[in-house]
């Protein structure tokens, strides 16, 4: 369970700084195309927008669950004073830390949650449609489930108390080795050894899909000049 937990991490982290890559790429490519900031910021916000509809739903969704009172969302670019771009927004009210923390990383949860349900239902169809759409899905949510700083305001804090809350849950387990405690843990456990497998392979599929991507890309940034010096 442990080890699974870590695996989970690990592929989240090379998802997060292969993401990153392929964004920054694309955005290098859109440029050269165009020489236009911002062509750059309108492609990459027609690209991603229902990756960003899914971050900022995620948000949405968990505030109004929690009973934090939200307001307007937005799903197209802003540009910030320090040249930063926003591609989505949820107006959404101070609440305390562990809401907070829940609201700002519902992104990541609920992108590993359509990873790992999609990942198990497309294998009941072998029909290229279907799969062709779990490949789409995959890209978006890798590309745009990850929290921005100002998503994660405050998470330190939440991160702490959630800890504190998992380790005296754990306590309760070792104090009640059989008995009431047990029956949902043997349940939860079992629950991951037969769907776990689903997710770890979404994820590597995400994986492979964002590596596939940037190579694809980073291949025509690289014949970007060879092939306006053939125009020319």
């Amino acid at each position: 369970m442990n080890n699974s937990v870590v695996v989970i991490f690990l592929l989240l982290v090379l998802i997060y700084f292969l993401g990153g890559q392929v964004i920054r790429t694309l955005g290098q490519l859109v440029f050269r195309l165009t020489r236009s900031n911002q062509a750059v910021v309108f492609a990459l916000a027609m690209l991603l927008l229902p990756g960003t509809f899914l971050h900022e739903a995620g948000h949405l969704i968990l505030a109004v669950f929690l009973g934090v009172r939200t307001g307007e969302m937005k799903l197209f670019p802003e540009v910030g004073e320090s040249g930063s771009i926003r591609l989505g927004q949820v107006e959404i009210a101070v609440s305390d830390p562990v809401r907070r923390t829940l609201i700002g990383l519902a992104p990541v949860f609920g992108g590993l949650l359509l990873i790992w349900v999609s990942s198990y239902f497309v294998t009941l169809t072998s029909q290229p449609f279907w799969w062709l759409l779990y490949g789409y899905l995959l890209i978006q949510v890798s590309l745009t489930m990850f929290s921005s700083r100002e998503d994660l305001q405050g998470v330190v804090v939440g991160l702490g108390l959630g800890l504190l809350l998992l380790l005296g849950v754990n306590s309760l387990f070792q104090l009640f080795p059989s008995g009431f405690f047990r029956v949902p843990q043997k349940q939860f456990v079992s629950f991951v050894e037969t769907y776990y497998p689903y997710l770890q392979r979404g994820l590597w599929q995400s994986i492979l899909i964002n590596f596939t991507t940037l190579v694809v890309l980073k291949l025509f940034l690289g014949l970007g000049p060879k092939l306006f010096r053939a125009r020319s």
